[in-house]
């Protein structure tokens, strides 16, 4: 690799990288596997809702699908921003899925999927909780979650067990809700308590209709994240590899192997760290400054957009990068140079 050209290390970073697109479908097959052997059905668990005693049998059946689902649903958020493959993936981890389903990467489920039930045109914001099990003293309980058509759960709310949420029902931001909630209700507060109704607006629904179907959409949706990911993630990575693997000494002798044949343990594993660990970093602040520099150059304007259109999945693609920069690089001096370098605007 010492004597590799540019365009080696790009075409090899390029296969890495398909290969983690491939990981959360490899995952997601492992884990039907699994599930096969453990209840007998590669969808389903065929869990029981019911009350049971903390380190039965179905307190470890449901702690290990439990992990296991979280693992596919993990990678799947890291790679992609597109919300029919996260109903598809539920779909095969065994809930039931409705027509456009608009799920936040990072929604937390917790309990068996199957007991998940998610009617058409639901919402489910970044954060939010949908638990079909949970813990009373020694006692995990488990239940369903039924989600009626074009209900919205706001950021960080939580739905508990043995809960159904209404049609067309709002649950703002930080609300718990532990019973059952009506249709076209709007809930807020903790404790969540009843604070008017809700219905949705032709006005919002006819301004963001679909010109294109919406497979197509998200085929575009997919190769625009794949194009935008090589130029500001393995490209980058590769150019910094490329220039490291100059400064080391055995590429001056023409000869690679006799480098590592030579030179001392001590003396080569301290030239490899030292050059790993500059790698490392300078390939994480290029990444930081490009995706900045990135987000600058493509703001988006104030309005409506359709939820499968190039410009909300555009849109959503930034959100993702601002929140690796920010998830990285916190609010230290650095991280708050990144922000503005982002368009971030300090008063």
């Amino acid at each position: 690799f010492m004597t590799a050209y540019l365009w080696e290390f790009i075409g090899i970073g390029f296969l890495i990288y398909l290969f983690a697109l491939v990981l959360p479908f490899a995952s997601l097959l492992w884990v039907m596997v699994i599930k096969r052997f453990m209840g007998g059905d590669i969808y389903r668990n065929n869990v029981t809702p019911g009350v049971y005693p903390k380190w039965s049998r179905m307190h470890l059946r449901t702690w290990c699908i439990g992990r296991l689902e979280a693992t596919v649903l993990r990678t799947l958020g890291m790679m992609f921003r597109s919300a029919p493959l996260m109903a598809s993936v539920l779909r095969r981890l065994g809930a039931t899925v409705g027509n456009n389903l608009q799920c936040a990467h990072n929604v937390e489920f917790s309990g068996p999927l199957d007991l998940l039930s998610i009617e058409d045109d639901v919402a489910i914001q970044t954060g939010a909780y949908i638990h079909m099990s949970r813990w009373a003293g020694q006692e995990l309980h488990i239940g369903p979650v039924h989600l009626e058509n074009g209900c919205k759960i706001g950021m960080r709310a939580g739905v508990a067990d043995h809960v159904t949420v209404g049609h067309g029902t709002w649950i703002t931001p930080l609300t718990p809700i532990l019973s059952d909630v009506g249709s076209e209700e709007m809930w807020e507060g903790a404790p969540a308590r009843f604070s008017g109704r809700c219905m949705e607006l032709k006005r919002t629904a006819n301004g963001c209709r679909y010109a294109y179907p919406f497979w197509f959409m998200e085929t575009l949706n997919i190769l625009m994240q794949i194009f935008l990911d090589f130029w500001l993630l393995v490209a980058p990575i590769a150019a910094v590899t490329w220039f490291a693997v100059t400064f080391i000494p055995g590429r001056e002798t023409g000869l690679a192997g006799e480098y590592f044949k030579i030179t001392p343990l001590h003396e080569l594993v301290w030239n490899m760290g030292l050059c790993a660990f500059i790698t490392t970093w300078v390939a994480v602040v290029l990444i930081s400054v490009l995706g900045c520099l990135f987000l600058r150059c493509t703001a988006a304007s104030p309005g409506l957009y359709p939820s499968r259109g190039l410009k909300a999945a555009l849109l959503m693609y930034r959100v993702k990068k601002m929140n690796q920069v920010q998830r990285l690089w916190t609010w230290s001096i650095t991280g708050q140079y990144l922000r503005a370098l982002a368009g971030v605007r300090y008063t």
